[in-house]
């Protein structure tokens, strides 16, 4: 019996339809054909629907440069390897700690009208050292070198970038924070085995950016929400999707981070009060975790 491997060329067709909100809104009310006969159906929510910011604009704002922003987001490429989401959490919280070392020396030493740092870089590589030390020796698998000499020579790189800045700059990339460029979940994390860890600035950035960029306030939410809840109930009501999923889009920088609380939890209130049952279930590689963006520093 002769056994024969064949590779078929399989085709599909399908049409595709862009609609923006409120005209689809008006078409579901009017057509209630208009999505397709009912099956198995995904839906996929992004709460950047309610608008799009420019996160790090707020760094640029503050007074700082962006290129040198840039210089520090990728000396921390070549120091930070993280393997799995705890080291996303790990990660930012050496930063913090790191910062808030260098700046507490400096202010030991600086007048209160100075903004520069007084202490010698040499002084100021010790106190970074100490921190960074710290973090080899709890988890080494966080960093990209496999070496301390070789770890030091990165750190020291780090150190010269973090010494051009005002202490309140620094205060401000504190505050800032530090993440995953990807969810550990993504195809690249995946292959490389560690994803590229920084400034939590997300891919939305000044200067390389062609975005509609758009923050609504209080009142606009609100409209967009109860849109949205219409939307929702009558997919709900007649095509009920077999899953949902509900996109932060805060890593990557497109939700506005001040007001992702109020967006994530209108939405799910309005699946709470569908008529269909929705579990809530939330992935493992969420940053900041069930909380999001304001529980980003209380990650392990």
């Amino acid at each position: 019996m002769t056994f024969a491997l064949c590779v078929h060329q399989v085709r599909r067709h399908y049409f595709g339809e862009q609609a923006v909100d409120h005209v689809a809104l008006e078409m579901l009310k009017t057509k209630r054909d208009w999505i397709g006969a009912s099956g198995n159906i995904i839906l996929d929510v992004d709460e950047d629907y309610f608008g799009v910011e420019l996160p790090a604009q707020s760094l640029v704002d503050a007074g700082l440069d962006w290129n040198m922003v840039a210089e520090l987001h990728l000396t921390l490429a070549y120091i930070f390897c993280p393997k799995h989401i705890n080291h996303e959490g790990l990660g930012n919280r050496m930063m913090r700690e790191l910062i808030g070392s260098f700046i507490n020396r400096c202010r030991t030493a600086v007048k209160s009208d100075q903004d520069t740092c007084p202490v010698s870089i040499d002084e100021i590589r010790s106190v970074v050292y100490k921190v960074v030390l710290a973090y080899w020796n709890r988890d080494v698998l966080l960093f990209c070198p496999e070496k301390t000499k070789r770890l030091l020579v990165v750190v020291n790189e780090l150190t010269d970038a973090l010494y051009q800045f005002k202490l309140n700059h620094l205060r401000a990339l504190m505050e800032f924070g530090f993440c995953l460029e990807t969810s550990p979940a993504s195809a690249y994390f995946r292959q490389m085995g560690f994803g590229s860890f920084g400034l939590c600035q997300g891919a939305n950035t000044p200067n390389d950016s062609v975005v509609f960029l758009h923050k609504p306030d209080a009142a606009e939410i609100r409209t967009r929400t109860s849109q949205l809840r219409e939307i929702l109930e009558i997919i709900d009501a007649r095509h009920r999707p077999n899953v949902v999923t509900l996109c932060r889009s805060v890593r990557d920088g497109y939700t506005p981070r001040s007001l992702f609380s109020s967006i994530e939890s209108n939405i799910l209130d309005i699946f709470k009060e569908l008529p269909g049952q929705y579990d809530v279930v939330y992935d493992e590689n969420l940053y900041g975790g069930q909380g999001g963006w304001p529980d980003r520093h209380k990650t392990n």
